[in-house]
């Protein structure tokens, strides 16, 4: 008997736990539920909050444009080409009667006349020696009453400005006399053709140039002013222009060793040719040197 009504407690107990825990589900159920919705409106209001703060934003916008395209209208009138006319007639005017009472002054003054001096260009004076007590003295050394002076000094700075380098005058030749006496030892055909028989490329000629040329620009303008092809490389051992090949004829083509020279009044300078500075007089002469 005891055991029957044990069944039963433990029955009802079981269905109070069960009822619970459904209630306190329902419950939780309940309150997310709210909370969501809670949570919606606050969502729909920040962004109600944040599209009314764009609009009126968008709006002041607009207005400072609105504002500003009436100030420009309004510096636009200014700008008013009839009134611009208006001030550039006003100007001219202005300066037309300045220049009549500048001329009716200037005329008044030379009526007047008393030992007036007038400086014009070219630094020439003319004084002009009216009479002082209305004309009875007159100046007797002039008809006119008038003497013109001019300054010879006035053109000195001009000269000195406009001075140029002196001019120098030499002479310059190009021979291969050493080439020409192997001429008939070299085997290539295309060699002996470069080599003429006379052993001269170019004739002696006399060249003119400002001070300060150098032997290498002798023979450029030289070579260029007789269709002669020059040929030349920077050498850095010698820290100037060295020149490789005169009228195809180029260097170690007659010999390991052969190649292009000049000097000056029968001397070898001891530098290159650009760095030469050629004196009045001076004898250049470019040579092809094949031991």
């Amino acid at each position: 008997m005891f055991d029957k009504y044990k069944k039963y407690r433990i029955i009802g107990v079981i269905v109070v736990i069960v009822a619970i825990a459904v209630l306190f589900a329902a419950n939780i159920r309940i309150r997310s539920v709210r909370q969501y919705r809670s949570d919606a409106n606050n969502l729909v209001q920040e962004q109600q909050s944040i599209s009314d703060l764009l609009n009126s934003t968008t709006k002041d916008e607009v207005d400072n444009k609105e504002s500003s395209a009436t100030r420009d209208d309004g510096a636009g009138d200014d700008n008013n080409p009839s009134d611009d006319t208006d001030i550039m007639s006003e100007m001219f005017n202005n300066s037309s009667e300045q220049e009549n009472e500048k001329d009716d002054t200037g005329n008044s003054d030379y009526d007047a006349g008393a030992g007036e001096n007038v400086v014009v260009s070219d630094n020439v004076s003319i004084n002009d020696d009216n009479s002082q007590s209305g004309g009875d003295s007159q100046n007797s050394s002039s008809t006119g009453g008038e003497d013109i002076s001019k300054d010879d000094n006035s053109d000195s700075g001009s000269d000195k400005a406009d001075k140029k380098p002196a001019i120098i005058s030499c002479t310059i030749e190009i021979r291969c006399d050493e080439a020409t006496a192997k001429k008939s030892s070299i085997d290539n055909p295309g060699i002996r053709e470069l080599i003429p028989d006379s052993g001269i490329i170019l004739g002696q000629i006399s060249y003119s140039g400002y001070e300060g040329i150098s032997a290498y620009d002798v023979l450029s303008a030289a070579a260029n002013m007789n269709g002669i092809s020059v040929d030349t490389k920077w050498t850095t051992q010698y820290g100037g222009v060295y020149v490789t090949a005169i009228a195809g004829l180029e260097e170690m083509m007659v010999g390991r060793w052969s190649g292009w020279m000049y000097s000056v009044n029968g001397k070898v300078p001891m530098k290159t040719a650009s760095s030469y500075n050629v004196e009045n007089g001076d004898a250049i002469v470019w040579y092809y040197y094949a031991p």
